[in-house]
């Protein structure tokens, strides 16, 4: 179960604000501290050396525990204590939701069943619905890198929540970046993704504080190209290889044109829902 994601189902249920939520959301990684933090507090790894394992995690399906340890600059006796210490001191947002007076405590258990229960159930539909997919390799494969951008680059919690397979997904979205993947199937990839969430994601990848009033263009066209070269590295054929190509940034506004064979993918995180898209060239 993804305990984050928790939050959005208490929110759809009116159980909860969304006021609420985006304090126990902060509180919560406060309180969570990552992996990288842990080696730091425990004079393990210098500030500097957990930078730069951030920024090389960014392109990698390593951890940074696991990057540290094939650089030599952790043991895998640490490693291994790192993670014990991580998991011991973890605090799940239904606790910081009870703490902060937003739920009862008599009734959480009983919400974290509920919402187990319909997560169980979503996600066996939407392996249903990828696998009858005529491309699902390569979509499932774009999601999987998407999944891990985010969960690495922006310490999300991320989740496929539903899929919608019509060409009628024409509809005014917030902001869009459309990438081209040429090789035996050709096919586009892209992400809709609200004013927030793009500044989290550039921020994420500046290190630099979220900055309102614009939309860093450049930097979600950095992170579309990340996860997409993910997934040709891991669509490689033997004859011709899958070749990304520049990433095409749509602004605020502008209309996803609607195509025969496309696919919507409607994404969840802890701070709310984004969609990814697919269609054949």
């Amino acid at each position: 179960m993804h305990a984050s994601l928790f939050g959005q189902f208490l929110l759809r249920e009116e159980l909860i604000t969304e006021a609420e939520l985006r304090d126990a959301n902060r509180d919560l990684r406060l309180r969570n501290k990552s992996l990288g933090e842990l080696a730091i507090d425990s004079n393990l790894l210098s500030p500097r050396q957990v930078a730069e394992l951030n920024r090389e995690q960014r392109t990698t399906d390593l951890r940074l525990g696991e990057l540290a340890v094939s650089r030599g600059l952790l043991s895998e006796e640490e490693l291994e204590c790192l993670i014990i210490l991580q998991k011991a001191t973890q605090v799940s947002l239904g606790r910081v939701l009870v703490d902060r007076g937003a739920i009862a405590a008599s009734e959480l258990d009983a919400l974290e069943l509920r919402y187990s229960d319909e997560s169980k159930l979503a996600r066996k539909l939407c392996e249903n619905a990828l696998l009858s997919l005529p491309q699902a390799e390569s979509i499932q494969l774009c999601l999987n890198e998407l999944i891990k951008g985010l969960q690495r680059i922006c310490r999300q919690v991320v989740s496929v929540n539903s899929i919608q397979q019509e060409g009628r997904l024409q509809k005014k979205l917030p902001y869009i970046v459309l990438q081209k993947v040429s090789g035996p199937r050709t096919f586009h990839f892209g992400m809709a993704v609200p004013a927030e969430q793009v500044q989290r994601i550039s921020s994420s990848l500046s290190g630099e504080p979220e900055s309102e009033g614009f939309i860093p263009v450049a930097a979600m066209e950095r992170f579309s190209d990340i996860v997409v070269k993910n997934a040709c590295e891991k669509l490689k054929s033997e004859d011709t290889p899958y070749l990304a190509e520049k990433p095409k940034a749509f602004f605020i506004g502008d209309h996803l044109p609607a195509y025969k064979e496309m696919v919507g993918v409607h994404m969840l995180t802890d701070d709310g829902g984004f969609d990814a898209v697919f269609f054949s060239h």
